[in-house]
Order: structure tokens, then sequence, then C-alpha cells
């Protein structure tokens, strides 16, 4: 079925076209530009009359994929918000434990980094070394928050 007017052409293949788009960039670790495709399929899914979701794993899927486009990205802010908005909608699934996983690890991470700061803030040289010290050995202790 194709609807067609002067400038404007509609396809059922079409709102999915943005999140095929964004699923190329993920899968071949361009993480930049999934960002922006998810952003723009997720836009799509929420507003798109035409969009009919069989499957409401759509949703969650791209919100799950855009908070690991976040964390690779080091958008750390992003990341806890598409994270937490995913286990807002799904607390028992395995992609759920990633992100609690994931949350945590930020979390951590953050936590870390405000202490070495505060430890490095000291005067003595030896307090700077502690707080590089501690930055360093918190994020090595991280490592990948989403496992692949």
């Amino acid at each position: 079925m194709i609807f067609s007017r002067p400038g404007i052409f509609y396809h059922p293949l079409r709102s999915r076209l943005d999140l095929y788009k964004a699923d190329a960039y993920f899968f071949a670790n361009d993480f930049k530009n999934a960002n922006e495709w998810y952003t723009r399929s997720l836009e799509r899914v929420r507003t798109d009359f035409f969009f009919v979701a069989a499957d409401p794993e759509v949703e969650n899927s791209i919100i799950f994929k855009l908070g690991v486009c976040s964390e690779k990205l080091m958008d750390y802010s992003a990341a806890k918000k598409w994270y937490a908005e995913y286990v807002s909608r799904d607390q028992t699934s395995a992609r759920a434990g990633q992100a609690f996983y994931a949350l945590a690890s930020i979390a951590k991470t953050e936590i870390l980094f405000e202490l070495a700061a505060k430890v490095s803030a000291g005067s003595k040289p030896h307090c700077r070394e502690i707080g590089r010290a501690i930055f360093v050995r918190g994020i090595r202790d991280c490592g990948n928050a989403v496992p692949e």
C-alpha cells in the first residue's frame, strides 16, 4: 500500500528505515551515528501516525541501545537517563540486568572520580598521586559495563 502526493511518500517499510540504519551503525561500532539514528527512530515510534508497533519490545530495544551508545560515547548523564527509562519498563529480562550493571558501573565511576578529585585537591604531592591511583584503579575495575 503506497500513499503518495506531490512531495509526500509513505511506505510501511519507511517507518522502520531509521531503525534499520541505526542497527547497521550500532553493529559496525559507529556509536555516534547509531545514537543519532536511534534518536530519530525513537521519535518516529512515539509520534508517527502510521507506525504501528506490533511488538512493544521495539521501543524498549531502542531505549536500551540509546543507553549503550551514550555509554560508549562517554555521555554518562544520557546513558543513565536511557538505562533508567529502560529499567522502569522492564526489570526481569537479561537486558534489564545489563542496564542495572551499567547503572552501577557508572555510579561507581562517578563516586571514584569525586573521591579522586577531593584527594587530589590536597596541597601535598602524595595526595595527588593517591587521588590519581584511586581514579585509575576504579576505572580499571569497572571494565566494560555492557558485556558483549
